[in-house]
Order: structure tokens, then C-alpha cells, then sequence
């Protein structure tokens, strides 16, 4: 899932690129390891437990009091998360399209309200369509970006020391381990149904790849942004800044990226809130709960962006880290099962 944060370079900028080198390489390899885990994990187990209740992935792993708990402090989340969706859509319209961000608000709100109205088949199949073709596309303008600014990354450390920059914990290293905890928090669900789905064997092969692109395209954009930091530390969307410096005017054209990045994060988000309320995708409940929420988010994302972002999403990461613990920790014990039994077969 590609969102707002992710295709503007806010979350990376904030998780990644401010605490240098260090954050972008070492955090890089840190999230990675925390994702392939995890996401490996979530998809096996899915595979075998095949409910139609995704939420219960939560009892799963935390058991049926905490995993009610935690089912509901994540719904909320959720919600929250969507509501940075669309404030980030309004900062690209306001930022790079001059416009009004009412509008931008108002039509992500509409599109993801109808597309989730459709179901989890139809939401599957646009959003696998279009998530890996806004990574490639996000990549390739970090790509062209980090080979325009290596001398600033030379001077990176001067630059931070003289800046006043948001952060999203106090050290790189809980950076990089806040950030997959944050972003897997909510996709438990969505990994789920991707996983009830799954043919044996690919589980690992879906992570592998997945997060290997992903993490990827992170430390590519964090060395891109760290290279001109001291002009990008205090926009909403700095890839935009990087994206004009490639072809000027491309910030603009490239705006059309990040709102279906916004896109493809907002919906799955939306369609897990609804999903709070009714299971029934087909019923008029579910419905009715899908326009409730979206006319409430617009509401709620007269919010600054930025702040949401500094905000809310750390907040989520740290929630989110007991429970990629414990899922980490099933991963592990299931991997000395298997190795005792190879050792007791020979």
C-alpha cells in the first residue's frame, strides 16, 4: 500500500532521511528484516486458518481478550490512518496543484467511498493493478534524484546538525523498527484475505518480493531526499521538489502519481474501518457504514498533514510493535520446531 505519507516522501523523510546515513542504510535493512518476517508469517498463517472474519487474525496472535482489544485500538487506527489519506490528498492539491485542498478531500473521499462499495474482489484486484506500478515510478524519480544530489549527501551531516527537523522517535533504530510496525499494524486484515487466498509455497515468495521492493525504494528516496535536505525538510511533499529538479513542471505532472498512491492506501484503509461495523459487503449496513465514515474523515482532515503524520502514525508504530513481537516470536519457535524435528529424523 502506497499512501499519502509514502508517495509525498513525508514518512520516509521523517522515519529515514533525518537521521542520515545511518537511518536510511541501516534503518533500511532493520525495517526490511521486521517486514519479510512478519508479512511471511501473517500470510502462512492465514493460509491455514482461511476465516472469513479477518479481524480475528488479532485473537490469533494475542489471544481472544487482547486480541478484542487490540481488534478495536487498531479499528480506530485505521480510521485515523484514512484521515491522513485524505489530508494529504488536500496538502497535493493545495501544494502542487494550486488548488483548493477541499477538493482534493472531497474527491478521494468519493472515489474510495464507491471502490470499496465493490468488495474485497475488486478492491484486490485494482489495487495489486496499480500499488507495484506507483513504487516503480516512485523509484525511478529517487533513482534520477539520489544522481543529482550525491554532493549533498557528502555534506548531509553539516545539513543536519543545522536544521530543526520532526522526527519520528528520538533514535534511527527506533525509527526503523516503529515504521513496519506502524504500517503492519493495519495491514494484518488486508494480509489475511491475501493469504486465505494463497496457493502453497507462496507465502515466502510473495514477502521476499515484496518487501525487498519496498525497502528498496525507502532507502533509494531517503539517500534522494538527504541530498538536498536542507530544501526539502520543511515541505509537505518533497518528492515533488525532487520530481521538478529531474524535468521543472514534473512536480505537477507528477502529483498524479501520488494521488493514486493516496489511492491505494485510502481504500484498504476505509474498507477495514467498514468491516468494523459489517462483514456483509453486500448488504446495506456495510454500505451505509462506508459513506458514514468517509463524509466524517473529510471532516477530520482539515488537520495540518505534516503534524498528522508526526503524529499519528508513531502512535500506531508503537501499538504495533507488541503485536509484530509476538508474531516475530511465533515465526521463531515455529522455525526451532522444524529444526528439532530435522535433527531428531536424522
Amino acid at each position: 500500500m502506497v499512501g499519502s505519507a509514502f508517495a509525498s516522501g513525508q514518512e520516509v523523510l521523517q522515519y529515514y532521511t533525518v537521521y542520515g546515513l545511518k537511518g536510511c542504510i541501516l534503518g533500511g535493512f532493520v525495517t526490511f528484516i521486521i517486514f519479510y518476517i512478519t508479512i511471511k508469517q501473517v500470510l502462512t498463517d492465514s493460509y491455514h486458518l482461511r476465516d472469513k472474519d479477518s479481524l480475528k487474525i488479532f485473537q490469533h496472535y494475542c489471544g481472544k481478550t487482547l486480541g478484542t482489544v487490540y481488534k478495536w485500538i487498531v479499528a480506530v487506527f485505521i480510521y485515523l490512518a484514512y484521515i491522513v489519506m485524505l489530508s494529504g490528498c488536500g496538502a497535493l492539491f493545495e501544494e502542487q496543484l494550486r488548488l483548493d485542498a477541499i477538493l482534493g478531500v472531497l474527491l478521494i473521499a468519493v472515489l474510495t467511498s464507491v471502490v470499496t462499495a465493490m468488495g474485497m474482489k475488486r478492491l484486490t484486484d485494482i489495487l495489486g493493478f496499480l500499488g507495484p506500478l506507483l513504487i516503480i515510478m516512485i523509484l525511478i524519480v529517487s533513482v534520477l534524484g539520489l544522481c543529482m544530489n550525491l554532493e549533498g549527501i557528502a555534506e548531509a551531516e553539516k545539513t543536519l546538525s543545522a536544521l530543526t527537523l520532526k522526527k519520528a522517535s528520538p533514535y534511527w533504530l527506533l525509527s526503523a523498527v516503529n515504521y513496519p510496525c506502524f504500517a503492519l499494524i493495519g495491514a494484518y486484515p488486508f494480509l489475511f484475505n491475501i493469504g486465505s487466498n494463497c496457493k502453497t509455497g507462496e507465502p515466502r515468495k510473495i514477502a521476499l518480493i515484496s518487501c525487498g521492493f519496498f525497502v528498496g525504494t525507502i532507502i533509494v528516496m531517503g539517500l534522494a531526499m538527504l541530498g538536498c535536505l536542507d530544501k526539502v525538510y520543511n515541505l509537505n511533499i518533497p518528492i515533488a521538489y525532487i520530481a521538478d529538479q529531474i524535468i521543472p513542471g514534473f512536480g505537477s505532472i507528477f502529483a498524479i502519481v501520488m494521488f493514486f498512491g493516496i489511492f491505494t492506501t485510502a481504500v484498504p484503509l476505509l474498507w477495514q474501518s467498514a468491516h468494523v461495523f459489517s462483514t456483509n459487503e453486500h448488504g446495506r449496513k456495510y454500505k451505509c457504514s462506508v459513506i458514514l465514515l468517509a463524509a466524517i474523515g473529510c471532516i477530520g482532515a482539515e488537520l495540518p498533514f505534516a503534524s498528522l503524520v508526526n503524529i499519528i502514525f508513531p502512535i500506531q508504530g508503537y501499538l504495533g510493535i507488541f503485536l509484530v513481537a509476538v508474531t516475530i516470536g511465533k515465526a521463531f519457535i515455529n522455525c526451532c520446531i522444524k529444526l528439532l524435528y530435522k535433527i531428531k529424523r536424522s
